[in-house]
């Protein structure tokens, strides 16, 4: 599987990076930047290890996941950088990472100044999607529909979000 180290992926207007069908892609000290969508992950494994993922606007990636799209997919992520992700004129869901039928663990890492409909930081769609959080700090995201400016999970039923002292969902339409 490849790896990339110090690497800089910026201002594509599509993904940035595309993981397909049986992948697997580590990423070492990588900056992905102002891209139609981070990356987009699908049934693949990613390794993510201090890297920052900012100013992706998640207009390209039907609006799920700015910085980070898995779909069917798992990822661990330690001591990384979110910021910036999301577009406030589009229904993103998940400004920096957008779970769906997935799994990632994240470790170490900074949710900051991202933006979406609902999960500002992360939106977990379907109950067979995981997310695990340790030693990680959320500040500035926001939902503009009012649901979770951290992180918010959708059943397929009801929607469970958390939000931060320093995180915001707005309550207007």
């Amino acid at each position: 599987s490849p790896t990339l180290t110090g690497c800089l992926i910026r201002n594509i207007v599509s993904e940035g990076i595309t993981c397909d069908t049986n992948s697997a892609l580590t990423l070492t000290g990588c900056t992905i930047s102002g891209n139609g969508s981070g990356i987009k992950a699908t049934n693949s494994f990613l390794a993510i290890t201090d890297s920052t993922i900012q100013d992706n606007t998640g207009e390209y990636n039907y609006m799920q996941g700015a910085g980070l799209h898995l779909d069917s997919s798992e990822a661990w992520i330690v001591g990384c950088t979110f910021t910036g992700n999301g577009a406030s004129t589009h229904y993103v869901y998940g400004g920096a990472i957008h779970l769906r039928r997935s799994s990632a663990t994240v470790d170490q890492s900074l949710f900051s100044d991202n933006r979406a409909r609902e999960g500002g930081g992360v939106f977990i769609q379907y109950p067979d999607s995981s997310l695990f959080l340790s030693g990680c700090s959320f500040t500035k995201n926001s939902a503009w529909d009012g649901d979770g400016g951290a992180v918010c999970y959708y059943s397929g039923e009801s929607l469970i979000c958390l939000l931060y002292t320093s995180d915001a969902a707005d309550e207007e339409d």
